[in-house]
């Protein structure tokens, strides 16, 4: 598959502003370091702005060492599959939980994209060759949460999951069984893919887990972090060139401790709080976006989310699991909205 990236030339600045830019540009970049460290790192000065760096090349080290260190951060690519190949098309909704210190602000929605599931091709090594994939970057940090609604085409909802974020570009692989909308169950597999290749790094962590939805009703739909695969027929979730499924679920530590811990927790799939696009059903309040069949699809989630500021955007935050963990009598009253273009 392809994946064209566009970019923008701009005229170069004189050098005792590019050493400004930089320790700026550095600060932003090496999140985790304070602004002291990032000016010491770049080697200059801010007594005065008009001191340059020792060279231009001083300068282009920094700046690449930088943009290694974490210009992948929060990125993930998303791909969706279904061994037996029941379903032609699945709707991924996308929405962020974008971390803060001690809270996520409520879910922003991202988008909706429709994955083609059907015409993949299985390779000699018993790998599929993937038809559907996307790309997200931007506005994206580690330790952020993305959420993953999905629905089939006649718009029930099939499954659910949540992932956190990671250091470095990530590949999350959905997997959906053969009777989605009457099993309910999701696998979410997915680590650290940093050469970009789709596939989890060796030596590095994967994340491997079930999610189950139930409800009898769109608006009263829940779901469930499974911590074991004891009640789930395994085999509807195997395809080859992935792990094994799990007996024990595998997830990231915030998952399993802390206040926003979820696992063996049933929280609701549409809370009170979130924003109109994400509790309508898919095409009534935005548009769905069709992922290319052929080519890599890379979006900017910084840009989609402003573009659906009007009516996906959720206000407040969530301070822990509690403020949306499904409560028997808890009633979520389904919200409309003017249909926003893509």
């Amino acid at each position: 598959m392809k994946n064209t990236v566009h970019g923008t030339s701009k005229p170069s600045r004189p050098l005792w502003q590019r050493a400004s830019v930089v320790a700026i540009a550095s600060t932003m970049i090496l999140g985790n370091y304070s602004a002291q460290q990032a000016t010491a790192f770049t080697q200059t000065s801010t007594d005065n702005t008009e001191t340059a760096v020792a060279s231009d090349m001083q300068l282009s080290q920094t700046v690449q060492i930088a943009k290694k260190l974490d210009a992948h951060r929060g990125h993930f690519g998303l791909t969706i599959l279904q061994p037996q190949g029941t379903l032609s098309y699945v709707t991924a909704r996308v929405s962020l939980k974008a971390k803060r210190s001690n809270t996520y602000l409520a879910e922003r929605l991202i988008g909706d994209f429709r994955y083609k599931l059907k015409g993949k091709i299985k390779e000699k090594d018993g790998k599929y060759k993937l038809k559907s994939k996307a790309k997200f970057i931007r506005g994206l940090n580690e330790g952020d949460r993305v959420v993953i609604r999905l629905f089939n085409q006649q718009n029930q909802l099939i499954g659910y999951t949540e992932c956190d974020l990671l250091s470095d570009n990530a590949a999350i692989t959905l997997i959906l069984p053969d009777q989605p909308s009457q099993y309910g169950v999701v696998r979410t597999i997915y680590g650290i893919d940093a050469n970009q290749d789709g596939l989890i790094d060796a030596r590095t962590n994967t994340y491997d887990y079930f999610t189950q939805v139930t409800g009898s009703s769109y608006s009263a739909q829940r779901v469930t972090f499974l911590s074991s695969s004891q009640t789930i027929n395994t085999s509807s979730f195997q395809i080859a060139g992935l792990p094994t499924p799990p007996q024990n679920c595998a997830y990231t530590n915030s998952f399993t401790n802390g206040s926003f811990a979820v696992v063996n927790r049933t929280v609701q799939v549409f809370s009170s709080n979130l924003a109109s696009a994400i509790t309508a059903p898919p095409g009534q309040v935005v548009q769905v976006i069709d992922v290319s069949d052929t080519n890599v699809s890379t979006y900017e989630a910084s840009n989609l989310i402003l573009n659906y500021k009007a009516v996906g955007v959720s206000e407040g935050s969530v301070t822990s699991t509690s403020d949306y963990e499904y409560k028997s009598s808890t009633k979520v009253k389904e919200k409309k909205g003017k249909k926003d273009k893509k």
